[in-house]
């Protein structure tokens, strides 16, 4: 039993405790504040011209328009409606505080099935706008959390967006690829079967005796679909660490979530429910920025107190007091100046509440590029500092044949007693000649 005893010197507890990686997704998430602007932007070009596509169709969904819609998303991000004093009567209602971010992602995910049905082509184009806005500044956001990430560097938006345009191709074909295999396997497949079954008579006899071959298909079709919904997550991360194409992001997004389908799970919904904690930290800082100078200028009497006949200050007029859960309102009966004044701040504190959004995409986006570096140690067994870098091109041929001549190969060392031998040896050639 001695002789199989082994000692523990060190534990890597990075190894071993892998998912605490994914604590450092705050963080990265929110500095630089370069991944914030680049998600604010994607946010506003998709929901801007969705709000533009949505005078020309006139969509009703829910009973309300695609902006209405929109600000019911916010609602929901905002926790609007609900308490964050966590006692014994309001403890179930502080669910919609706490767990706001999914509430809105899962609010998204149903406006998106209900305008497929109620107007294809609407969804359609915004789902196309949307592929192309999100993959290109996504790309960049990826590239700049694999950079940050692996060896701490932060490079400037500039960097990242020169990148995302050099991937561009492949990040737009990575999410639609898998897709449009299926659709090439699925309708000529199905459009076979249904002119077969339009045969009077023996047709449905047919497609009876070779339904097994449908319900074969529809597994497989089913699988590709699984892992291509799965695998969306990473791609734009493999493409950011690992700068190759779209083939190769596919590839290995899908081999990770079959090779790790559990470990992908738990990453992922461990990523989840800490976006939902720092949200909130999130949440409150920007209520602070709002609340103290509020607050500060509230105490001042000219402008803060009320008038005698009930009219609110002037304060009150250009900026409403900020809440949890109600950071910002348009002020009611402001005119003149006032109004000029009101609208000024309101665009203010939209940026500002713009930025807390943006916290949500980010944070995914960082988690999930977290998650692939820590699958891909887990698979291919590579150090989580490797990544992509431009020095990683290969050079020009030319190139290559200078950096060869250029290289200095350094001789061997003499095995002892070689050197002696050697006069020896020609002393000896000199005797015999």
């Amino acid at each position: 039993m001695a002789d199989n005893e082994v000692a523990v010197h060190s534990v890597q507890w990075s190894h071993v405790l892998s998912v605490g990686h994914i604590l450092r997704a705050f963080r990265i998430a929110l500095w630089p504040p370069s991944k914030l602007l680049l998600c604010l932007a994607a946010l506003v070009i998709t929901i801007g011209a969705a709000i533009l596509l949505d005078m020309a169709f006139e969509t009703n969904v829910g009973g309300m328009s695609f902006a209405e819609n929109m600000r019911e998303v916010y609602y929901l991000a905002a926790g609007r409606g609900t308490s964050w004093a966590l006692t014994s009567e309001n403890l179930m209602s502080t669910r919609g505080f706490y767990y706001s971010p999914l509430d809105a992602l899962r609010h998204v995910v149903e406006l998106t099935r209900l305008y497929w049905q109620a107007t294809p082509w609407f969804a359609f184009l915004n789902t196309l706008i949307g592929i192309l806005v999100w993959t290109f500044f996504g790309g960049a956001v990826s590239r700049i959390v694999a950079l940050q990430f692996a060896r701490d560097e932060r490079p400037t938006v500039t960097e990242a967006l020169r990148f995302a345009c050099k991937r561009y191709v492949s990040l737009v074909a990575s999410p639609l690829a898998l897709f449009i295999v299926i659709a090439l396997i699925a309708i000529p497949a199905f459009f076979v079967a249904g002119l077969v079954l339009v045969i009077p008579f023996v047709g449905e006899l047919v497609a009876g005796a070779l339904f097994f071959l449908t319900i074969g298909l529809g597994v497989v079709l089913t699988f590709l679909f699984l892992f291509g919904v799965a695998s969306l997550g990473l791609q734009m991360p493999a493409i950011g660490a690992e700068g190759r194409d779209a083939f190769d992001a596919i590839s290995r997004g899908v081999n990770y979530v079959f090779t790790r389908p559990w470990k992908y799970i738990l990453y992922t919904a461990f990523s989840l429910l800490y976006l939902c904690f720092t949200f909130v930290v999130v949440r409150l800082f920007t209520f602070l920025v709002l609340k103290v100078p509020y607050a500060s200028l509230k105490l001042w009497p000219w402008i803060g107190r009320q008038a005698e006949d009930g009219t609110p200050g002037k304060l009150a007029r250009v900026w409403v007091e900020p809440a949890m859960q109600d950071l910002w309102r348009m002020p009611a009966g402001a005119a003149g100046t006032e109004l000029v004044a009101a609208v000024l701040v309101s665009i203010f504190i939209i940026i500002l509440i713009g930025l807390m959004l943006a916290f949500i995409p980010s944070f995914i986006l960082s988690a999930q590029t977290i998650i692939y570096f820590l699958l891909r140690r887990q698979i291919d067994f590579k150090d989580l500092e490797e990544v992509y870098t431009e020095d990683d091109e290969e050079s020009p041929g030319l190139a290559r044949l200078e950096k060869t001549e250029e290289a200095v190969v350094e001789p061997e060392p003499p095995a002892a007693g070689s050197e002696a031998e050697q006069p020896a040896e020609e002393s000896d050639s000199e005797a015999e000649s």
